[in-house]
Protein backbone atom coordinates (compact mmCIF):
# COMPACT_ATOMS: atom_id res chain seq x y z
CA UNK A 1 0.00 0.00 0.00
CA UNK A 2 2.94 2.26 0.50
CA UNK A 3 4.65 1.46 -2.90
CA UNK A 4 1.39 1.46 -4.66
CA UNK A 5 -0.59 4.53 -2.91
CA UNK A 6 1.64 6.12 -0.77
CA UNK A 7 -0.38 5.08 2.19
CA UNK A 8 2.70 4.92 5.46
CA UNK A 9 2.21 2.37 8.04
CA UNK A 10 4.34 2.48 11.54
CA UNK A 11 5.65 -0.27 14.14
CA UNK A 12 5.39 0.41 17.84
CA UNK A 13 3.46 0.62 21.10
CA UNK A 14 -0.25 1.96 20.55
CA UNK A 15 -1.66 3.54 24.24
CA UNK A 16 -5.27 2.56 23.37
CA UNK A 17 -4.52 -0.92 23.39
CA UNK A 18 -1.23 -1.08 25.78
CA UNK A 19 0.77 -2.84 23.10
CA UNK A 20 3.10 -2.98 20.81
CA UNK A 21 1.43 -3.39 16.91
CA UNK A 22 2.96 -5.18 14.47
CA UNK A 23 1.82 -2.60 11.52
CA UNK A 24 -0.18 0.55 12.21
CA UNK A 25 -2.05 2.08 9.69
CA UNK A 26 -0.90 4.86 9.07
CA UNK A 27 0.64 5.98 11.40
CA UNK A 28 0.80 5.46 15.14
CA UNK A 29 -0.50 9.10 16.27
CA UNK A 30 -3.20 8.82 13.59
CA UNK A 31 -4.50 5.37 13.75
CA UNK A 32 -7.33 3.77 12.05
CA UNK A 33 -6.26 -0.29 10.90
CA UNK A 34 -4.05 -1.92 13.64
CA UNK A 35 -2.50 -5.12 12.19
CA UNK A 36 -1.05 -8.03 14.37
CA UNK A 37 0.76 -10.62 12.57
CA UNK A 38 0.39 -14.31 14.23
CA UNK A 39 2.49 -16.73 13.06
CA UNK A 40 2.92 -20.88 14.62
CA UNK A 41 4.80 -23.85 13.77
CA UNK A 42 4.21 -25.70 17.05
CA UNK A 43 1.49 -25.71 19.38
CA UNK A 44 1.82 -24.36 22.69
CA UNK A 45 0.62 -22.33 25.56
CA UNK A 46 1.99 -19.22 24.04
CA UNK A 47 -0.49 -19.76 21.58
CA UNK A 48 -3.50 -18.86 24.51
CA UNK A 49 -1.86 -16.07 26.14
CA UNK A 50 -1.49 -14.54 22.53
CA UNK A 51 -5.22 -15.34 21.91
CA UNK A 52 -6.35 -13.91 24.84
CA UNK A 53 -4.33 -10.39 24.61
CA UNK A 54 -5.39 -9.98 21.07
CA UNK A 55 -9.42 -10.41 22.54
CA UNK A 56 -8.21 -7.79 25.41
CA UNK A 57 -7.20 -5.28 21.82
CA UNK A 58 -10.22 -5.90 20.20
CA UNK A 59 -12.23 -5.27 23.02
CA UNK A 60 -10.40 -1.88 23.61
CA UNK A 61 -11.08 -1.09 20.10
CA UNK A 62 -14.84 -1.80 20.20
CA UNK A 63 -15.12 0.59 23.30
CA UNK A 64 -13.29 3.05 21.70
CA UNK A 65 -14.94 2.98 18.42
CA UNK A 66 -18.35 3.66 20.71
CA UNK A 67 -17.43 6.58 22.48
CA UNK A 68 -15.78 8.21 19.49
CA UNK A 69 -18.03 6.85 16.65
CA UNK A 70 -16.89 9.44 14.11
CA UNK A 71 -13.19 7.84 14.59
CA UNK A 72 -13.76 4.18 13.49
CA UNK A 73 -10.31 1.95 13.95
CA UNK A 74 -10.29 -1.32 12.91
CA UNK A 75 -8.42 -4.60 14.00
CA UNK A 76 -6.71 -7.01 11.58
CA UNK A 77 -5.32 -10.31 12.85
CA UNK A 78 -3.22 -12.37 10.20
CA UNK A 79 -2.46 -15.78 11.02
CA UNK A 80 -0.67 -18.86 9.44
CA UNK A 81 1.63 -21.86 10.69
CA UNK A 82 0.15 -25.47 11.10
CA UNK A 83 0.37 -24.77 15.19
CA UNK A 84 -3.08 -22.74 15.22
CA UNK A 85 -4.38 -25.52 13.48
CA UNK A 86 -3.80 -28.15 16.74
CA UNK A 87 -5.43 -25.23 19.03
CA UNK A 88 -8.44 -24.93 17.03
CA UNK A 89 -10.03 -22.82 20.28
CA UNK A 90 -7.22 -20.38 20.52
CA UNK A 91 -7.28 -19.66 16.59
CA UNK A 92 -11.73 -19.44 17.05
CA UNK A 93 -10.49 -16.90 19.49
CA UNK A 94 -7.99 -14.90 17.17
CA UNK A 95 -10.92 -14.97 14.45
CA UNK A 96 -13.47 -13.57 16.84
CA UNK A 97 -11.45 -11.29 18.25
CA UNK A 98 -11.16 -8.87 14.77
CA UNK A 99 -12.70 -6.75 12.54
CA UNK A 100 -11.02 -8.86 9.96
CA UNK A 101 -9.16 -12.51 9.78
CA UNK A 102 -6.56 -12.98 6.90
CA UNK A 103 -4.17 -15.62 6.06
CA UNK A 104 -1.07 -15.83 3.42
CA UNK A 105 -3.67 -16.63 0.73
CA UNK A 106 -6.07 -14.07 2.07
CA UNK A 107 -3.54 -11.37 2.63
CA UNK A 108 -4.39 -9.44 -0.59
CA UNK A 109 -7.83 -8.35 0.91
CA UNK A 110 -5.78 -6.21 3.47
CA UNK A 111 -5.37 -3.46 0.20
CA UNK A 112 -9.29 -3.18 0.20
CA UNK A 113 -9.62 -2.96 3.51
CA UNK A 114 -6.95 0.26 3.66
CA UNK A 115 -9.30 1.70 1.23
CA UNK A 116 -12.46 1.18 3.06
CA UNK A 117 -11.04 2.04 6.74
CA UNK A 118 -7.83 5.09 5.74
CA UNK A 119 -9.21 8.75 5.00
CA UNK A 120 -8.10 9.49 1.62
CA UNK A 121 -5.89 12.60 3.19
CA UNK A 122 -3.33 9.59 3.54
CA UNK A 123 -2.97 8.01 0.05
CA UNK A 124 -0.28 10.39 -1.18
CA UNK A 125 -0.23 8.82 -5.10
Amino acid sequence: MQQKYGVPYAHGQVRLVGKEIDHAIPSLEELYIMVMVSYMETTSSNQTTRANEQQTMYQKIIGENVRYPNNQRVFVNVVDGAGWLARRSDLRKIYEGCHYCLNMQTLDQLESIVSNHVPKKFFKK
